[in-house]
């Protein structure tokens, strides 16, 4: 019920999002169940990149276990995201959750970053020609040959952004 109330403001907090934890309670189907629109709507408001947990709450209470903690996991793994089951109230893995999720936030950036750098087109002036080779250590060679010269004979420069 109160899931419903609070929908109409979620956008707004999906903004610039890196990660969301979607928790569930142990002992109840449908909060496990209401899952699937919850994962619709962040596919729907983030970006592709955002980091997940699915947390599966109230461990500490088996005895009223309904969502078994391997139909749980084959979920998160079939979302592609993390998991972990949790107790509020003896704090089982709580701090672990966020620590997953923030270690995984981390790592996406990073791997973001790294991509993005080695992706980074240099500009060359019109005249030129390049001839690119893979390097070692997954490095790009690149040497540049220069139209040709007022006295008619070709430049052969190496770039100084790059290794040889």
């Amino acid at each position: 019920m109160g899931q419903e109330r609070y929908r109409a403001i979620t956008s707004a907090y999906y903004r610039g999002a890196l990660g969301a934890i979607l928790v569930y309670d142990i002992a109840k189907v449908t909060s496990f169940q209401n899952l699937d629109k919850w994962i619709a709507e962040l596919k729907q408001h983030t970006e592709s990149n955002l980091s997940v947990i699915i947390v599966g709450n109230k461990s500490d209470l088996k005895h009223l276990r309904i969502v078994e903690t391997k139909r749980g996991r084959q979920y998160a793994a079939d979302q592609g995201t993390l998991f972990m089951e949790t107790s509020a109230l003896d704090s089982t893995n709580v701090t672990e959750a966020f620590e997953d999720l923030v270690m995984h936030i981390y790592e996406g950036v990073k791997n973001r970053e790294k991509e993005k750098k080695s992706r980074t087109v240099l500009p060359l002036p019109p005249d030129h020609l390049a001839h690119i080779q893979n390097g070692t250590n997954g490095t790009v060679n690149i040497t540049s040959s220069g139209a040709e010269s007022q006295s008619g004979k070709h430049r052969n420069n190496r770039l100084p952004c790059c290794s040889t």
